[in-house]
């Protein structure tokens, strides 16, 4: 920094008067100004010089700096008060929540889930009077029940039966004509719109879309090529969404007896990389495990590099030492 007074731009101010003698530092920015520069009369640079911890000098470009930092700060405290204020009023909200029930072992995790389940529950649909099937067979019946809802709520409005997901028997089976309760994948169809529009992914992995081949228009993005695994039974099901700048192609779609998978290729400029989707159900039996682990024999003798997304529903599978604490997972 140059040893000139940031006023007159000179060292020596007059005979004798030099910065080193006559001049003041700004103890924000450290340049340097004559005193009389700046009008500061002598006692008051003594002042200054002899006690630099408690006195203190600005000059105005600095001076402005702080005032407005000063302003910054004194709203930015007004906003944390208001903050605060909002934070103790819906804490003092989830408190009388929690205090209704007594009984109860509450928790803030219990309220916050509950609110979930109602928000993903507002787009459900309950039909009464609805004639149930006398068929011993519980798929049949689920089917039956959904063809009848389906014919139903196309006749009112042939869009929405694209957007049921499932239907379910209230009640206890001796009952008659149970109601049924229409479930409907709405909810996260906004989900997914919102995640496209925010983050604009080049792929996405759905699983448990609980689509079949007449519902698959329901998942269709623009600007997204969509390969579809559909299942017999209205469950599971996965689905992949891949950019139509990408160049990738569905491969293993003929050879493989495992249901609930879509693999693909994606060809990049020097190599290439196979990408897969699998969903195994919790309700997975012995044979569909098999047709997984043989499945996954197959997708491990391709000679590129490999990447498998998904849900294998193994919570006891330690999947970093690749250990199953569960010998079914073994």
């Amino acid at each position: 920094m140059a040893n000139v007074c940031l006023v007159c731009d000179l060292n020596e101010n007059g005979k004798g008067n030099t910065l080193a003698k006559q001049g003041v530092q700004c103890s924000y920015c450290g340049r340097k100004a004559h005193s009389n520069c700046v009008n500061l009369n002598k006692e008051t640079l003594d002042l200054i010089k002899k006690s630099k911890k408690n006195f203190k000098w600005f000059c105005d470009d600095c001076n402005d700096k702080l005032e407005n930092g000063f302003k910054i700060g004194n709203d930015l405290n007004q906003i944390i008060i208001e903050l605060k204020t909002q934070i103790e009023s819906l804490s003092n909200t989830v408190k009388e929540i929690l205090s209704k029930d007594s009984s109860r072992n509450n928790t803030m995790l219990e309220v916050l889930t509950e609110l979930e389940e109602r928000q993903q529950k507002e787009k459900n649909l309950i039909i009464f009077n609805i004639t149930e099937p006398n068929d011993d067979n519980t798929q049949k019946r689920k089917e039956n029940d959904m063809n009848t809802v389906k014919s139903i709520i196309d006749t009112i409005e042939p869009e929405i039966v694209c957007k049921v997901k499932n239907v379910i028997r209230l009640g206890k089976k001796d009952s008659k004509n149970r109601p049924i309760r229409v479930i409907s994948i709405k909810n996260k169809l906004i989900d997914l719109e919102l995640l496209i529009s925010n983050e604009n992914p080049d792929i996405i992995m759905l699983t448990e879309t609980w689509l079949d081949q007449d519902h698959s228009k329901i998942i269709n993005f623009k600007n997204y090529e969509i390969l579809h695994k559909y299942n017999t039974s209205h469950k599971g099901g996965v689905s992949v969404l891949i950019k139509n700048s990408l160049n990738a192609h569905e491969i293993l779609k003929n050879e493989q007896n495992f249901d609930d998978s879509v693999f693909f290729e994606l060809n990049l400029p020097n190599s290439s990389i196979v990408i897969g989707c699998i969903y195994r159900s919790t309700s997975s039996d012995e044979s569909n495990d098999i047709n997984l682990i043989e499945f996954l024999k197959k997708v491990g003798n391709i000679k590129c590099q490999t990447i498998v997304c998904g849900d294998f529903n193994a919570p006891e599978v330690d999947w970093q030492s690749r250990i199953a604490q569960n010998n079914s997972y073994a």
